[in-house]
């Protein structure tokens, strides 16, 4: 949004920061590495106690957290095709 030219009158300064150097690569690092810290700490301590916080509101176990994974899976491909399929014009599928 800050490299692009559809607002340019919006957060001159901020743009101006955004668009020089490394400064995109460079926070997208940072961030990434502080979440990763943030999540595996998250995951290794005992920090949050899910037992306690879920109280058999939503009991999970390892099937339904597969038919979660294989319906994001699912839902991240169609998106994919579609966004394939848009770019293709009609005509040119049906001359293959």
């Amino acid at each position: 949004m800050f490299q692009d030219k559809l607002y340019p009158d919006w957060n001159k300064c901020l743009r101006k920061i955004w668009k020089t150097g490394w400064t995109r690569i460079y926070l997208f690092w940072i961030v990434l590495i502080i979440c990763t810290v943030i999540v595996a700490t998250g995951i290794i301590t005992d920090f949050v106690k899910w037992d306690s916080l879920n109280r058999d509101f939503v009991s999970t176990n390892e099937l339904s957290r597969a038919f979660l994974a294989s319906f994001i899976l699912v839902m991240d491909l169609l998106i994919v095709m579609q966004v394939s399929v848009n770019n293709i014009s009609w005509a040119a599928c049906m001359q293959l």
